[in-house]
């Protein structure tokens, strides 16, 4: 199991013995993406480019605002035990959040359980995902919140956060469901779409 040092603006890599190392972002800056990176950022930035043409009439930002239309405490969430996507998705999903409702209502990033993994608890680390998250959630401070966002979860799914019987406000993902109809009040779920 590894260890990753709590570092401020730095990045980690593996150090060869199993522990991580920081990098200077200067030294990451200089290095040149191999032809297997560049080659993934085509095929996602091609993704992400069809996504938002297929979605051009249809555009979901304003319906999600109106299904938070006067919510005061919003708490964005993923499923349990989360990975890079999740984390990084809820995280800018807040910082959205909370530039729109700025003034309106209070955005608070949290997450049920603990982040365990090196590249997930590398990310935890990082100042801009301190700046954003609060600490875990739990069954009794959901009773603080008049709005949910389940992000790269559904309710019905086994990693979900929730409890029975509370229903998100909101409901954003990428994994195909068996179930029909909605998941929430809003409801975004397209496989073609990362989280």
């Amino acid at each position: 199991m590894s260890r990753i040092p709590k570092v401020d603006q730095e990045v980690i890599q593996p150090a060869g013995d199993g522990a991580f190392a920081p990098v200077s972002p200067a030294a990451v800056r200089q290095r040149p993406m191999t032809s297997f990176v560049e080659s993934c950022l085509e095929t996602v930035a091609g993704s992400a480019v069809a996504a938002e043409r297929r979605s051009r009439r249809k555009p979901r930002g304003p319906r999600l605002l109106k299904a938070l239309a006067g919510k005061k405490n919003i708490l964005v969430t993923t499923h349990q035990y989360p990975d890079p996507d999740a984390l990084v998705s809820s995280l800018a999903l807040t910082k959205l959040l909370q530039r729109r409702l700025k003034g309106s209502a209070e955005v608070t990033l949290a997450v049920r359980g603990l982040i365990q993994g090196g590249l997930n608890a590398a990310l935890t680390v990082q100042p801009e995902f301190q700046a954003s998250a609060s600490a875990n959630w739990d069954e009794e401070s959901l009773r603080a919140y008049d709005a949910i966002i389940l992000l790269d979860v559904q309710p019905a799914f086994r990693f979900s956060p929730l409890p029975p019987g509370i229903e998100p406000t909101a409901v954003i993902d990428h994994h195909r469901s068996r179930r029909r109809g909605k998941h929430a009040p809003f409801s975004d779920i397209r496989t073609d779409v990362g989280a």
